[in-house]
């Protein structure tokens, strides 16, 4: 029952992620495109220490933006085994209990809803271009300023929890650290963008926690 419940939450969770990619999707201003794509507009608004980001010659940005990007997409699909069944012949660390399971499930489910809610807010009047741009201080985002993807995180804690194997751990860690830099370099844009107002934001709300 314990794994019947856990499916039914990943099925969701995929449903989910569609939508947000899809019809609720927010450009991320250090998106791994945008960093290939160099415009002017956005580069313009980092400081020096980002900058360098978008001067890499191609082959660079392809090693630090591409290549982890393996991983992360190995550790979007790698929940899909509890939906089909099947599994990439990896030993876990330890057999989750169900009461494990079950927790699993909740921290799914949490941070979908977490992820989901932010984005909403954010695509009611920001096309993440031009002047198009605000700095969002309610709601999730007046009690961490990376909701969205605070919520990734507790829902792939959830599946960690249910598929305890070391390659997806790896998988995970590379993500975190992937998006860190990212979250480091949309900092300096809204401090760049937002001056003091996003200074004040930045000393009274916490990254992620």
């Amino acid at each position: 029952m314990a794994f019947l419940i856990l499916k039914i939450c990943t099925i969701f969770f995929y449903l989910s992620l569609a939508l947000e990619l899809t019809v609720w999707h927010v450009p991320s201003v250090a998106s791994s495109r945008g960093i290939f794509a160099s415009e002017e507009e956005i580069v313009g608004v980092y400081s020096a220490k980002f900058q360098r980001y978008f001067a890499m010659p191609r082959w660079k940005k392809i090693v630090f933006f591409i290549v982890p990007l393996i991983f992360i997409y190995v550790a979007y699909v790698y929940p899909l085994q509890l939906i089909f069944g099947f599994n990439f012949g990896m030993k876990p660390l330890f057999q989750p209990a169900n009461m494990m399971v079950y927790a699993a499930c909740l921290l799914v489910l949490l941070g979908r809803g977490i992820s989901l809610a932010s984005v909403w807010k954010i695509r009611q009047n920001n096309e993440q271009k031009g002047d198009s741009f605000e700095l969002h201080t309610d709601g999730f985002f007046g009690r961490f300023r990376n909701p969205g993807l605070l919520g990734l995180y507790i829902s792939f804690l959830g599946f960690w929890l249910a598929l305890p194997q070391p390659f997806f751990a790896f998988c995970l860690l590379v993500y975190v650290r992937y998006m860190h830099e990212k979250v480091l370099m949309e900092e300096d844009f809204l401090r760049n963008k937002f001056g003091v107002a996003y200074d004040k934001y930045y000393s009274t709300t916490n990254r992620y926690l």
